[in-house]
């Protein structure tokens, strides 16, 4: 018997991981070595995910800029193995009240 694979609950899941990982840094500055350190810990996640065939992480001042201040974002493309050959964006953000 064949076990079907459900790609949502997969996509769901890595997006859940992502934004554990996200929330890890509530209480950082938005500065460089934190964008640069959130980077480096999101492609980690998605370098062990074998359903992940090409991934691309921007945490940098591109998507962090003045107007967002009080925020922390990151965006990622992934492709994932199953499916067209096209990148599933995922918006990450956070929000320091």
């Amino acid at each position: 018997m064949n076990k079907t694979f459900d790609q949502h609950a997969h996509e769901d899941a890595l997006m859940a991981k992502l934004q554990t990982v996200m929330e890890s840094f509530y209480f950082e500055a938005n500065d460089d070595d934190t964008r640069k350190e959130v980077a480096r810990q999101l492609n980690e996640v998605l370098n062990q995910d074998v359903a992940v065939r090409e991934h691309h992480v921007i945490c940098d001042e591109s998507n962090n800029t003045p107007s967002r201040q009080g925020e922390l974002w990151a965006d990622v493309a992934v492709k994932m193995t199953w499916g067209e050959d096209a990148f599933i964006h995922m918006a990450l953000r956070i929000k320091n009240q």
